[in-house]
């Protein structure tokens, strides 16, 4: 599961063509579900990478969701 993640630990992503991408945890955090930080959306970025956003925590029926997000940002490994 992606919040058992730990930074250094790698991802692999499959390509249509077979060919495989990897990419290194470089952070693992947790934030309330409406208080993602803008920095984490933010698409730009120096070198090639993935953010992966998922729900986490107990789930809010009132909402309809979870009350936390699990942000892992991953860099690609050269």
């Amino acid at each position: 599961m992606l919040w058992n993640m730990e930074q250094g630990q790698q991802v692999a992503i499959e390509r249509e063509n077979g060919e495989y991408l990897y990419y290194e945890a470089t952070s693992v955090d947790f934030f309330p579900n409406d208080k993602v930080p803008e920095y984490v959306l933010n698409m730009e970025s120096d070198t090639a990478k993935i953010t992966f956003i998922i729900c986490y925590g107990e789930f809010d029926y009132n909402a309809g969701t979870s009350k936390e997000r699990c942000v892992v940002v991953c860099k690609i490994v050269d």
